[in-house]
């Protein structure tokens, strides 16, 4: 047996492990529901004492409704995901459930921790290749990984937030400190946060991201081990300050599963299949440092702006992968560079009944998009400067609707000058075009969501419709996540919502991408997650017991 494998071996035992611990986990919250366990806030005999428990129940299920991409589907590296269901079958059938314990004390300090769990009975138990691709597979003898199968079927599940705070004083300065697991975001961003101030300041749920399109990145940010500051300097100016003792990457949906656009992605896959026979070991995370990432940032009101002005400087690592091929070792990697700068400015402001925000960011020795195939620890990097503008329109009663929000973002963003490993840059050039994938010197992407509510159709129901649209515009952003020219998602649903508590909610999502054609009929290039062949409708029920 080679170290690849005993390596892989205590791998999944170690996964299997904690499937176990956490299938535990899960049968105790379900019992406390199914025992008709509310959020509520405990009496602890102390007034200064507050105690609260909540739960948020969520059951999803959802069924493919496109046919297949022939190209998709028969092309060696994203087979998988494409063939692992069929049109009009069952692509999801999942439970989650969320627990939120926060406590405090004269509301000066205390703790909070959360726990999500969840089970999705539809989950593959083999992955299906496409016809004569079996001996290709990304999943040694076809079999789901323990980690796939630990974030996409469970029983299985995390701890979330896990922190403790204080407000106090220092002179006669008003403080509140955090520190734990948490997600803080700083900035004005809504959707694209690739080019905001809070670029990597927390891993994002990027599965999520799929599953939900238009999801805010507030939504999809995953709690991460730091030291989190405000500081209320004047009634005018608060100072920021963060300092992360726990790095964790951004989660991706796993090669092989529905919405996996590419086979031998990320940590679950065992291999990537050059040619038959012959693959290249999944290495696993090239982990950096957990300690280091840091940022400092002041959040300005000013009577006569009648606004808020933010100032930020942020020294981080990473948390979107560049995958590097080792083809004299048979191997790859999944790499996270470290020590990048970020400076900016935000200005948020209501102007004319419209909330509006902007922001201007510098980064330096950022991570660019790289095609690598020596083993190399990281790629290109440079710097890039990006513009980001949104707003919020909240319209009031009318003929049409009781209220609706019109909520949109552009972003813009320009690789400026590449400052090491130049020969991995994916710039287009020697004839190529964008549609193949390469980063082009600009880059523009557009968030658009329009949704309209009724209140009242019916005794304690109200509707909310959504539409959303997230897609590149024109070009490839040189920085990693920064989008791509056509390539995005959208995504229609309706809500009934039964006394502002349970939610009743249908949705089709789908997908955008392009991709060129050999003589075989095969991808040759792409721009964008191949996943636009993958649309699906989705009924979601979510009750929270608050």
């Amino acid at each position: 047996m080679n170290d690849s494998s005993v390596v892989a071996i205590k791998k999944r035992s170690a996964n299997r492990a904690a499937q176990l611990q956490y299938a535990a986990f899960l049968g105790g919250a379900f019992l406390c529901i199914c025992e008709g366990a509310q959020a509520i806030q405990l009496d602890v005999g102390n007034p200064d004492m507050v105690l609260t428990v909540g739960n948020t129940l969520r059951y999803a299920a959802g069924w493919r409704a496109e046919g297949r991409d022939s190209s998709i589907a028969r092309s060696p590296n994203t087979d998988e995901g494409d063939n692992a269901y069929d049109r009009g079958e069952m692509v999801t059938n999942r439970l989650d459930l969320l627990t939120e314990i926060d406590f405090s004390y004269q509301r000066r300090f205390g703790f909070r921790l959360s726990g999500a769990a969840w089970k999705d009975f539809a989950f593959n138990d083999r992955v299906n290749t496409g016809d004569g691709l079996s001996d290709r597979g990304s999943y040694e003898n076809n079999r789901y990984s323990g980690y796939t199968r630990r974030y996409g079927e469970g029983l299985s599940g995390e701890i979330l937030d896990a922190y403790v705070f204080d407000n106090f004083q220092i002179g006669p300065v008003e403080s509140s400190v955090k520190v734990g697991r948490l997600a803080d975001l700083w900035g004005e961003a809504i959707v694209l946060s690739a080019h905001s101030v809070s670029y990597a300041q927390a891993p994002s749920d990027g599965y999520k991201g799929l599953v939900n399109p238009g999801a805010d990145a507030k939504e999809l940010a995953l709690p991460i081990g730091q030291i989190s500051g405000k500081f209320q300097l004047t009634s005018e100016l608060t100072l920021l300050a963060q300092y992360f003792y726990e790095w964790k990457p951004t989660r991706v949906a796993e090669g092989g599963t529905y919405l996996g656009g590419t086979d031998f992605i990320l940590e679950g896959p065992d291999r990537f299949s050059l040619a038959p026979g012959l693959f290249l070991a999944n290495g696993g995370v090239k982990k950096p440092n957990d300690g280091g990432d840091w940022g400092v940032g002041t959040r300005w009101r000013p009577t006569w702006f009648d606004g808020t002005i933010g100032t930020y400087y942020r020294e981080f690592t990473e948390r979107t992968p560049t995958v590097s091929l080792d083809l004299a070792n048979r191997q790859y990697h999944a790499i996270y560079p470290d020590k990048a700068k970020l400076m900016g400015i935000s200005l948020s402001k209501n102007i004319g009944g419209v909330s509006t925000g902007l922001e201007l960011v510098h980064r330096q020795n950022t991570a660019f998009n790289s095609t690598i195939t020596d083993g190399a620890k990281e790629g290109a990097r440079g710097d890039s400067n990006h513009v980001l503008l949104n707003a919020i329109y909240a319209m009031g009663p009318n003929s049409i609707w009781d209220s609706a929000n019109l909520t949109g973002e552009l972003a813009y963003s320009r690789w400026d000058k590449v400052t090491s490993g130049e020969q991995y840059f994916n710039r287009c050039e020697n004839g190529r075009s964008a549609d193949t994938g390469c980063v082009t010197r600009d880059a523009w992407q557009t968030f658009l969501q329009f949704s309209p509510t009724w209140t009242g159709v019916w005794p304690g129901w109200d509707i909310t419709t959504r539409a959303s649209y997230n897609a590149g515009i024109k070009g490839n952003s040189a920085v990693l996540g920064g989008g791509n020219e056509h390539a995005g998602s959208y995504s229609m649903g309706v809500t009934f919502t039964y006394n502002q508590q349970q939610d009743f909610s249908i949705a089709y999502n789908d997908y955008l991408a392009t991709h060129q054609t050999g003589a075989n009929g095969l991808i040759s290039a792409s721009n964008g997650q191949q996943l636009q062949d993958r649309g699906w409708l989705v009924f979601t029920y979510k009750n929270t017991f608050e």
